[in-house]
This record gives C-alpha cells, sequence and structure tokens, in this order.
C-alpha cells in the first residue's frame, strides 16, 4: 500500500513522466501453479489527479485475466508527445473516464484472445494549434455507451456515441493552404506522389492486412456543438458558423451496403435555420448517397467575400434560402438545387481579377420578380468516377450557364415571363413612318406585362432613321401631300375636309396630279411618258408607267437632315408614349437616348433597337 513509482516512457525522442502515487495492490490465492487463479485488487493515482482502479481475477497457466478497470479523470495532457507524433496541436486539458471489464485468454491454439466491455468518455477536451495557439477542436463532453471490442475477429462496437459541446474550426488561408495542412502535416518522406507510386492493387493490399477491421456504431447524438469556416484567399475574408448543432447519426458500420442516416439541425451565423438529413452508405457514399440540406434566411452579407471575389460587388442586403438534394446510386449523382435569394441588393463595386465579366445587376434585375424574389432550380448530375468531378464545381457552372443565357437573351426571358415567344428586343416600322402597326403594338403589350414582372428593369429607347430606306418613305409621303393639297386646294370650301391629310384621291385624280408633277421636274421626257400610260394596251401597263414616273419624282423629292431626325425621335417617342400610357411603365424606367442616322437598315428590316438595363 501506498507505493509510489515514477514511468518516463518514450514517444518520438520525448518523455511521458507518469508520477504514479499513491499504489495500493491487494494479491489473494496467489499460485503459479497451472490452471490456479488468484485475486487481484488494484488502486493507482496518475499525477496527482487520474484515479484507476483495477479488480478481478487473474490465471498465469494458461493465461487468464478477469478485470474490471475503472479510470476517473485521468489527465490527457502528459500523454502530449503522442499527439505530437502526427499532429501539431497541443492538449491544453482533458480527462478520460473509463468503466470497463477486461477478458484476456492467452491459449497454445488459437492465440490471444481479448474481450472489452464497458463505458468510456473524455471530458473537458481542449487542443490549440502550435503555432498560433489558437483554439482547434475541443468539447465538454463525449461519451462512448456499451463498447464490446475483440480482438479475434477485431471489431469494435459502440452503442451509442454522445457528443455535447463539440466545436471546431476549418480555416483556408491567403495561399489557399489550410489550418488542417499545418495541423495534421504529412509524414516525412511521405508524399501524395510518392504514395501512389508505391500504392499496392486492393487485392494485395487486404490480403496483406489480414482480418478486417469491423465497427458498428449503433448512433451518435449531437447537442450543443458548433462548427466555424472561414475563407481568406478571398479578396474580402469570408467567415461562418454553424451554431446550436444536434440531432442524430444513427447507424455506422464497416459493414458493406449499410446505411447510415443522418438527421441534424443548427443555425448557420446564430440566426438561420440549417436541416441535414438522409443516408449515406457507411464509407461508401459513392456506391449510395440521399442528403437532403435545406438553409433558411441566410443573411447574404456573410457571404459578401464571395460575391466581391466571383461577381465584382459587395453585398448591401439579401436573404438566401437553399433546399438541396443529392442523390447517387451507382456512383452517378443526381441533384436538385432550389435557391431562393429575397431582396438581393448589390452595392459597392469591387475590383476583383476572378469576377466574371458580365453585368451582374442586369442578371439580378431579370432574375428577381415583382416581390424582389430570385427562385432557382439548378439540377446537375455528374459521375463520381470522373477525376474532374466536383459537385460545387458543376453547380457554380450551372449558375455560371444560366446567368450567361439569361443576359445574352434578356428580352427572350421578358418575353417567356408573360408566355410570348414575340422577339421584343426591337420595334419595326414602315419606310418613313414612325406610326405603330397593330402587331408591334401587341409587342410592346408583352414587353410592358414583363416589365410589370421585373420591376428593377430600366428599358433604354434609341430612335433611328435610315437614310436609304427612311429617304424613300419620307420623300413619297411628301408628294402624296403635295397632290392632296393641291386636290384640296381645287375643292369648294364645304366639300372639304378638315385636314389635308383626310383627302382621298381617285385614280384619276391622281394620274392628273402625278402627270402634272412630272412635267413641271421632267418637261423633256414628260410628253412621251404621259402618252405611253394613255396609250398602254391595258391597265396594268399604265400603272406600270405610272409607278416609274412616281418613282422618278419621289428619287428627286428632296429629304433633309432634318426631316430625318424628326423621323427618329417621334419613333422612339410613340415607343415611350404607347409604354408610359397603355402600357402602365413607370416614366421613370424608360430612358431616351440620343438618335442615330444610319445609312441603311439592316437586312431591309426598319427596327428601333431597344435594351435592357438596371441600377
Amino acid at each position: 500500500d501506498n507505493y509510489l513509482v515514477d514511468v518516463d516512457l518514450q514517444a518520438s525522442g520525448e518523455s511521458v513522466k507518469l508520477n504514479l502515487s499513491p499504489i495500493r495492490l491487494e494479491v489473494t490465492d496467489f499460485s503459479t501453479r497451472a490452471a490456479n487463479k488468484f485475486n487481484l485488487k488494484a488502486g493507482i493515482t496518475v499525477n496527482e489527479s487520474g484515479k484507476n482502479e483495477a479488480g478481478g481475477t487473474v490465471r498465469i497457466d494458461p493465461v487468464l485475466v478477469y478485470l474490471v478497470f475503472k479510470a476517473d479523470q485521468l489527465a490527457l495532457e502528459p500523454f502530449q508527445p503522442y499527439l505530437d507524433q502526427f499532429s501539431n496541436l497541443n492538449i491544453t486539458s482533458g480527462s478520460v473516464n473509463l468503466d470497463s471489464r477486461i477478458d484476456l485468454a492467452l491459449a497454445e491454439i488459437g492465440g490471444v484472445q481479448l474481450n472489452v466491455t464497458g463505458h468510456a468518455g473524455v471530458d473537458d477536451l481542449n487542443t490549440v494549434e502550435k503555432k498560433n495557439k489558437k483554439e482547434f477542436l475541443k468539447w465538454k463532453a463525449v461519451d462512448l455507451k456499451k463498447i464490446n471490442f475483440t480482438l479475434d475477429p477485431m471489431s469494435l462496437d459502440i452503442a451509442a456515441v454522445d457528443v455535447d459541446g463539440i466545436e471546431t474550426e476549418i480555416i483556408i488561408n491567403k495561399d489557399r493552404t489550410t489550418n488542417l495542412d499545418e495541423i495534421f502535416p504529412p509524414a516525412k518522406g511521405a508524399s501524395a506522389s510518392g504514395n501512389k507510386k508505391q500504392g499496392k492493387p486492393k487485392q494485395e493490399a487486404s490480403k496483406q492486412a489480414g482480418q478486417p477491421f469491423n465497427l458498428n456504431i449503433g448512433k451518435v447524438n449531437f447537442k450543443n456543438s458548433a462548427a466555424y469556416y472561414a475563407d481568406s484567399s478571398l479578396i474580402l475574408p469570408f467567415g461562418a458558423d454553424i451554431k446550436d448543432l444536434q440531432g442524430t447519426v444513427t447507424k455506422i458500420s464497416s459493414a458493406r451496403k449499410t446505411l447510415t442516416k443522418i438527421d441534424l439541425k443548427g443555425k448557420v451565423n446564430h440566426t438561420a435555420p440549417a436541416i441535414i438529413k438522409g443516408s449515406v452508405e457507411s464509407f461508401d457514399f459513392q456506391n449510395h448517397l440521399d442528403i437532403l440540406m435545406q438553409f433558411n434566411g441566410v443573411d447574404m452579407t456573410a457571404i459578401t467575400p464571395y460575391m466581391a471575389e466571383f461577381a465584382g460587388y459587395k453585398v448591401k442586403k439579401g436573404k438566401l434560402s437553399v433546399d438541396l438534394h443529392y442523390q447517387n446510386k451507382n456512383k452517378e449523382l443526381q441533384a436538385t438545387n432550389n435557391v431562393v435569394i429575397d431582396q438581393l441588393t448589390l452595392g459597392e463595386e469591387i475590383d476583383s481579377p476572378n469576377s466574371v465579366s458580365l453585368p451582374v445587376k442586369l442578371a439580378i434585375s431579370l432574375l428577381k420578380d415583382r416581390n424582389g424574389v430570385i427562385n432557382l432550380d439548378l439540377p446537375i448530375e455528374g459521375s463520381l468516377d470522373d477525376p474532374e468531378f466536383s459537385v460545387f464545381g458543376l453547380l457554380g457552372k450551372v449558375m455560371l450557364n444560366l446567368i450567361t443565357k439569361t443576359v445574352a437573351a434578356p428580352f427572350t426571358m421578358v418575353a417567356g415571363l408573360v408566355g410570348s415567344d414575340a422577339d421584343l428586343s426591337h420595334i419595326v416600322f414602315t419606310q418613313g413612318s414612325a406610326e405603330l402597326t397593330k402587331e408591334q403594338e401587341n409587342n410592346l403589350d408583352a414587353l410592358a406585362k414583363g416589365l410589370s414582372e421585373r420591376p428593377e428593369l430600366k428599358l433604354e429607347v434609341q430612335g433611328v432613321a435610315f437614310k436609304s430606306e427612311d429617304g424613300q418613305g419620307l420623300a413619297e409621303k411628301s408628294l402624296m401631300r403635295r397632290f392632296k393639297a393641291e386636290a384640296w386646294e381645287d375643292m369648294r370650301k364645304s366639300k372639304r375636309p378638315a385636314k389635308i391629310d383626310q383627302v382621298v384621291l381617285s385614280k384619276e385624280d391622281y394620274h392628273d396630279l402625278l402627270s402634272g408633277a412630272y412635267k413641271i421636274k421632267f418637261p423633256e421626257r414628260a410628253k412621251e411618258m404621259i402618252s405611253r400610260a394613255k396609250d398602254a394596251p391595258n391597265p396594268a401597263s399604265a400603272e406600270n408607267i405610272y409607278e416609274q414616273m412616281k418613282q422618278q419624282l419621289v428619287d428627286a423629292e428632296p429629304v433633309s437632315e432634318w426631316d430625318l431626325n424628326r423621323l427618329a425621335d417621334q419613333r422612339a417617342k410613340n415607343i415611350m408614349e404607347y409604354l408610359t400610357g397603355k402600357g402602365k411603365t413607370g416614366a421613370d424606367r424608360v430612358f431616351l437616348l440620343q438618335r442615330t442616322i444610319l445609312p441603311d437598315a439592316k437586312n431591309n428590316q426598319i427596327a428601333v433597337e431597344l435594351k435592357l438595363d438596371a441600377d
């Protein structure tokens, strides 16, 4: 009784010093005879804190041990050198509690037989990184209940693991290394490439490893837990945490095709509810994965660093909710990703070399409905055998493709909102005219409805006229107006309409006026052309000659730059007045740009091009 032993163990060249005092040992019925058993009781205090007790029956020949072993508050700090062998962590606190039964037998045939049952736990663990003294992993308590370990065959069964208050963090550094790289450095002489070169075929490695290790855990219960994630590699540092993590992970097993069920919930950044639930195949999620992840109402200002890095803007405000469902069978992943963004408002522009060269504000305004909500369904699929496969990489590509298509054809999207397949990107006019046709009014009606569905969009209208086509149209209108003016003058006052444009010319009157104008403009050929028209063998031939005369007069009719400018301006104004009037689009959303006069129309289509923009 009251013995003292100082133990100095070596681990990687460092001492593990244990002071065992006091030691109490009681042996009764001791015998070395074959098959004789004796009783053993022992009590040991380790480093003045951990109290350990053992009691049971021992046989020396052949070896047989039945012991009940209890450890109470056995401090972990003295065992730091063992942790140093594979990590850069310091244990600042933590203690082990153990209540177990050990059954050990050594036989000439069959080798060592070992069975350990009981309960174990580690309380108040706290570890810090050696380099920067930051906390890495800590918990209030981790309890392992109903442990059953056997050596041959090697297996470990645990009925339940209760985890209380576990906290950890993952940090991506500026150079894109992580805190895990620093905490768990590769073993000396090992490298990723070296491991690949030295790797052995699966079957050979399995044979050398002997019997597999069988692991079964009934349930892992989490409560009051948290995790923190930070990324300093972005143009603006990012940080987020999950608090109040609780729930269960049920049935973890090394047996093939064992489905592990997950049911966890917590809060992102203290306020946004998060749910993770579903099932995976234990230790081989590539064969089976069916996971639902939901995050509701995450404050988007928290993801400003990612928006700044890849979109070039800070986030002024917004809420993010995601509903992600990942399913994998036979290494084929199919995923649905429903993303809802509420009231997203961009803030200050950030000059980021990695930002996409796309009009991000326009894309957001196109996607945001009249209530300020963006609702996206982003399905992805791929093979897990593909070495380039990445869930977030695929999701990023789908998102980028969606934005690219949206901003590349914004009017197509606006038309789709109201069930129209018309091209709303331009309004078509006839030569020399600013009047809207019924077809174009219908297109403007659809555009107005689409703009009401996307209230943040602005419309830019640039009036245009074309010297070639519109010059002809304006000249013809001028000529016809002059004919009508002459006819109006010749009418008796009682027969005159209120406006000259209301005059209706008969075919005979039109031919007489046309011939008179032709005589004045082309006196040297007028007699011949008029005679040919009158003596034509049929009306169609006569009309053809009159049409030639008209075209020559139109070509000679002067059209000024001012006429073209006025036409271009009137076209833009008519579009704006229709949208803000009948279309009920706010006048503050329609902007008239400086007119433009072009030589000729593309594909002979006289069209005013429209443009969508956003603040």
